[in-house]
């Protein structure tokens, strides 16, 4: 190893790193957009309290007579279905992380400048 590339070697060890690109969008989503920071977190709150509920819908509240139905599509769909509380759980488990349910579809926009983000 030569002189020169010791002197590269430590000069690259010295200087910082710079952030990527996704670190950067979502430092500007959290800070210069802090609605869509508010709602993806309220989001995954949410999402906590379905993956909660349909864990053991049975265990909330009391028992009724009746077997409530949901309309999905024009078809009645039974509360009790198993169908129905896998997909709320597939759902509700996709919403639950925060960059999944909101910061990705707004990652692509070139509406935020990536120019205008203050220097770390």
């Amino acid at each position: 190893m030569g002189e020169g590339d010791e002197e590269r070697a430590q000069k690259q060890a010295i200087e910082p790193q710079k952030p990527t690109l996704l670190v950067c969008r979502l430092s500007l989503l959290a800070w210069q957009a802090p609605v869509l920071t508010l709602g993806s977190i309220h989001l995954s709150l949410m999402a906590a309290i379905g993956i909660w509920l349909w864990s053991n819908p049975s265990g909330f509240g009391t028992a009724i007579a009746c077997d409530p139905s949901l309309a999905i599509a024009g078809s009645a769909v039974p509360f009790s279905s198993t169908a129905l509380k896998i997909c709320s759980l597939l759902v509700y488990s996709h919403i639950l992380f925060p960059v999944l349910n909101l910061v990705f579809p707004f990652l692509p926009l070139p509406t935020y400048p990536i120019q205008s983000l203050p220097e770390l």
